[in-house]
């Protein structure tokens, strides 16, 4: 945390907090993640200036999150379904199916960021299962969320 060098620059690193809208510092508070700024300069002082205003910046919670808002798979499912792209393919049918009778039901509640190929792995529906998936149902649903 705080001030580092690195051979093009000097860098600030914070712990922050994230609600969608503002980053806020979160020194010693759980779930924070490491937050990074490049300073753009080679000058400890002036870096060191750079720090403490990003710092109060964060403090007062001044400073824009980069995350519009976290949304989660049931949020986004409906409105790509809806997508004119997404109606025009022959897959279509499928993919409405897919979505809305397996996908929807397994990740709804997760944040669309936190979904991996790993977990969706893990989940079966990607896998041979005993439901007899053949292999085009499982590469469908792969393009879906990969």
């Amino acid at each position: 945390m705080g001030l580092t060098k690195r051979k093009d620059s000097f860098y600030v690193e914070f712990p922050v907090l994230d609600d969608g809208k503002t980053l806020k510092l979160a020194r010693g508070i759980q779930g924070a993640k490491l937050k990074r700024w490049k300073v753009g300069s080679l000058n400890r002082t002036a870096a060191k200036e750079q720090e403490a205003l990003i710092k109060a910046e964060l403090m007062k919670g001044l400073v824009k999150s980069s995350h519009a808002r976290v949304i989660s798979f049931k949020e986004w499912g409906e409105p790509y379904l809806n997508l004119e792209e997404v109606k025009r393919l022959r897959s279509y049918k499928d993919r409405r199916e897919i979505v809305r009778n397996q996908l929807i039901p397994f990740f709804g509640g997760k944040v669309l960021t936190d979904i991996s190929r790993l977990m969706l792995k893990r989940s079966g529906h990607s896998e041979r299962s005993g439901m007899g998936q053949c292999r085009a149902y499982r590469r469908s649903t792969m393009t879906i969320l990969c």
